[in-house]
């Protein structure tokens, strides 16, 4: 899978394709590095969030997403809901 951003069509098609495609994507997700698109295409798509990321500062706070970390998070949110 390329990489894809939230406005693109690609992105935009596999969304349509709802719950159906969960399985597939957990699936690569579990044999491939972790991409940050589909991650947030899990998200999109089953409207949970599993990895919660966490902030980092003191006067700004930012947002760090281990996608490691949220890539088993995501592995074992799919084993748990029997999509793996």
């Amino acid at each position: 899978m390329h990489h894809m951003r939230k406005q693109s069509s690609t992105y935009k098609e596999i969304l349509l394709k709802d719950m159906d495609i969960v399985p597939d994507i957990l699936q690569y997700l579990k044999d491939n590095d972790p991409e940050m698109s589909l991650l947030m295409l899990l998200m999109d798509i089953t409207k949970d969030e599993p990895y919660k990321p966490k902030t980092v500062g003191n006067k700004i706070k930012l947002a760090y997403y281990d996608v490691d970390e949220a890539k088993i998070k995501w592995i074992n949110w799919g084993l748990e809901n029997k999509y793996i």
